[in-house]
């Protein structure tokens, strides 16, 4: 029962992604459309691997632990379920927030409006602290994946800095 609870999370937790890759293709054929110019193409390939990687080792370990532990579904897995649950709350907000602006890529279009709501106000790149590095860490802690934490989590957060970089640098552009 337990292993097939990790392969259904697995799952809901890639359906939950290609939902989001689609959003984001949408948005990035329309912003491509008005003359958007993406930056950071090389980061973006870079943080997709890293992202997938993390996902198989983590599940990979997740069938690894639930098939040796008898009681695999403690308190410390519960907690990385609301981890995971708010991450993916941040993202709805995050996604809803920027709408037509949101992608997985870095894009600035001519017609790009910088959005001051209440998150975005008080919070740069709110979608890599309230979502990305969130998922990542409850997704290590519900398949109780220590050992594929430590390895990327400190490549992810590296990539990310990179990446908040060069948002940072597109929108300063974007400004001049």
């Amino acid at each position: 029962m337990q292993l097939y609870i990790i392969i259904s999370l697995f799952v809901i937790t890639v359906i939950i992604r290609l939902i989001a890759l689609k959003v984001s293709r949408k948005n990035e054929k329309a912003l491509i459309k008005e003359g958007a110019i993406e930056y950071g193409q090389k980061t973006t390939k870079l943080i997709v691997v890293v992202h997938t990687l993390a996902y198989f080792a983590f599940f990979a370990q997740g069938v690894i632990n639930a098939t040796a532990t008898e009681n695999f579904f403690d308190g410390v897995f519960y907690v990385g379920i609301a981890i995971y649950l708010f991450s993916i709350a941040s993202l709805i907000v995050v996604i809803r927030s920027l709408h037509r602006f949101w992608t997985v890529k870095i894009y600035v279009s001519p017609n790009h409006v910088m959005v001051k709501n209440f998150l975005f106000k008080y919070i740069k790149h709110p979608n890599y602290y309230f979502n990305i590095i969130p998922e990542i860490i409850a997704l290590a802690i519900i398949n109780k994946a220590w050992m594929s934490l430590t390895i990327i989590l400190p490549i992810y957060v590296i990539l990310l800095f990179v990446r908040i970089k060069q948002e940072e640098k597109a929108l300063l552009d974007l400004r001049k």
